[in-house]
Formats: structure tokens, sequence, C-alpha cells
């Protein structure tokens, strides 16, 4: 089964629906939602202090099976151990089965459509957000829910059915955003877009429209990224953590990090010293 044939099919009937099932005064007041979701809308993923580092040494991130592929030889583990360890009982089985069920599946790489905010914090405070170029490169679908919660049985069977009606290609993302969140894309109040297309919930609460792209790789360079984000709060935490620090002796900086700085504030100077000068670490 090719998804994105799917989802480009299925975005073409969502347009139309669009067009048929909201009056044209409700299209007056979606207009701008859609723009924004068009105009605005970015790939995102959300990781640990420590899996961006690493990402932004190595230069490049790679999806869960490049991973244990490449772990498998490092370690001299089987690919299905390595899958197993990194995904764990709750979600191997679904996702080995919904990759192994589409063509090119295990090239694919996860994110959230994203148009504003720090994303989906539940999987890590920092927020990649992926450059519009990547489009032209990468094929790109999108479902309306998380794959694994909204498309994969309990006994790891892929509903097509549930799958093919809650879809869109890139073109038509717009259209399943509005769909999906009818009464926000009415509302004037643009703050509640962003965090409705993407909230920062407890896994159990957290929603977000899943965005799948692959180019046959299950890799993207790092020279894709637009910006990385972090909750304002936390950025102006780290920053006022970083200018006490400056002051510091050498003999008095472990201890400042060990004892009086936020946590997580020793992963912040090397993720910002990896960034090698690109001014792309932002708060929102």
């Amino acid at each position: 089964m090719n998804l994105f044939t799917v989802c480009s099919d299925n975005g073409q009937l969502l347009k139309a629906q669009y067009e048929s099932d909201f009056s044209a005064e409700d299209r007056a007041k979606a207009e701008p939602f859609l723009e924004e979701v068009r105009e605005r809308g970015r790939l995102s993923i959300n990781r640990t202090p420590s899996h961006l580092f690493n990402i932004l040494q190595e230069r490049i991130y790679l999806n869960v099976h490049r991973f244990a592929e490449r772990e498998s030889v490092r370690l001299d583990k089987s690919v299905e151990d390595i899958l197993h360890e990194k995904l764990k009982d709750k979600w191997f089985a679904k996702r080995v089965a919904f990759d192994s069920h589409f063509e090119a599946g295990t090239a694919f790489l996860y994110a959230s459509l994203n148009i504003g905010n720090a994303g989906a914090l539940h999987y890590g405070d920092y927020c990649i957000i992926w450059k519009r170029d990547l489009h032209n490169d990468y094929r790109t679908g999108y479902l309306e829910g998380d794959s694994l919660v909204r498309f994969v049985s309990n006994s790891n069977e892929v509903d097509e059915e549930s799958l093919s009606v809650g879809c869109a290609c890139h073109d038509t993302k717009q259209y399943l955003a509005v769909h999906k969140h009818r009464a926000v894309a009415l509302s004037a109040d643009r703050s509640l877009w962003a965090n409705c297309l993407c909230n920062d919930g407890k896994e159990d609460k957290q929603d977000y429209i899943e965005a799948i792209f692959e180019n046959g790789t299950g890799e993207v360079a790092t020279s894709y990224i637009e910006e990385i984000r972090l909750p304002e709060s936390k950025l102006l935490e780290y920053a006022e953590a970083l200018a006490n620090y400056a002051t510091l002796d050498e003999s008095e900086m472990d201890d400042f990090v060990e004892k009086e700085a936020p946590p997580h504030f020793a992963d912040y100077i090397k993720i910002s010293g990896a960034l090698n000068g690109r001014d792309i670490l932002k708060g929102v």
C-alpha cells in the first residue's frame, strides 16, 4: 500500500468536502485558519536534550529503523533486539506492523504539523522545526492523529479504512486540519490555533496531526533544520543561569552546574556549542 497515494487521493476529497459542507459564511471565517496552516505549517519533532545533542553532533537525524541498523553493527546485536529496546513493549509490535504495511515504510520519518508553538513536549523540551523546502526532497503525508494510537489495533492490524479517510498530502494538509478542528478554525481567536493543532499535554491527552515524510533513506540532514524551539520560560531560565555561569572562575563552574543551575543546564551549554554559531535556538 502506498501511503502517499492514499493521502493525495483523500486530500482532494477533503477539499471537496470542505467546499460542500461549509457554508459560504463559514468558509470566510475559516480562510485565515487555512491560510495559517498552508503557509506557516512546518514539521516538528520534539527530542530530549541528549538526543538533540547527538543529532547535532552527527549532523543527521535517523529514523528508528536506521538507528537500529547502525547500532546492530556497532553492538553486534540483532536489529530486532535494538528496535525492541528502543520502542519497548508498548510500541514495538505496532510500529513494526504499521511500517511494514506500507511501501518504503521502514524509511518513514515521523513528525507533527506545527504552526508556531513548542510542539509535543511529551517527547522532549527541544522542538526541531524542519525547513519548508524539505518537501522538495521528501514525500509528505499527514494523518489526523498518532498513527499507532489511531490506526493500529491492539492486535496490531492496520485500519486501512479509517486511515484512508483521515489523511491528506502536503498541499491539502489545511483541509485535514480544518475538518479536525472545525470549531477552533471558525474562531477569530488566533491564540487558540497553534496549541489546538499540536498540543503539549501528557501522553494520554496530547493531540497532533502526525506528519510522515520519506525519501527512501530513513534519515534527514541537520542542514534542513530551520530553528529549534524551547518554551520561552525555560529559555529565559537558561539565559539567566548562563549569565551567572559566565562570571564564575573555572573552579566554580562545576559546582554551579551541579547545585544551582536549572535541570539540564549542562545539556543546554553543549547544545548551544553544537549549533556552531547558528542563531536558531528560539523561545516560544
